[in-house]
């Protein structure tokens, strides 16, 4: 799977930052593949990741949740700003999120949002559908 890497135009090592954003976003195993198609669709796109989980690895106010200022924090791993992958791994990653990185869903998708106690995510081809989503899961 590795020469997989390279035919997506990554290193090994921006592979391992993708798998470790699966690891802390995807809490479902079968979520694993989509959420990383979604990265990778939002790369190809040139929008930025939005995905919070990097903002918290470097939470200028660690408490767990993220404020307006949080959200505005100037900050190479603040994916809402700045487009492409953070500068470095935001966790470590399993070999599910690994295998997810390398073989991602072939998927439409563009937008997930947290959707339930149990973690499963709802997914959006278009910001409305996204918008629809969150405010049916309630963020």
């Amino acid at each position: 799977p590795w020469d997989n890497a390279a035919a997506m135009n990554l290193t090994p090592y921006e592979v391992v930052i993708v798998a470790s954003m699966i690891e802390e976003e995807a809490a479902l195993e079968e979520e694993r593949p989509v959420i990383a198609g979604v990265i990778y669709n939002r790369i190809r796109e040139g929008m930025t990741l939005g995905i919070d989980a990097t903002l918290l690895y470097d939470d200028p106010t660690p408490d767990g949740q993220l404020s307006t200022s949080d959200l505005e924090y100037d900050s190479p791993y603040n994916t809402r700003l700045h487009a492409g992958l953070p500068p470095t791994p935001i966790a470590s990653p399993g070999l599910a999120s690994l295998r997810a990185a390398l073989e991602p869903a072939e998927t439409p998708y563009l937008y997930y949002v947290l959707c339930g106690a149990d973690g499963h995510h709802r997914f959006g081809r278009t910001l409305a559908e996204h918008e629809a989503n969150r405010a049916t899961c309630g963020e």
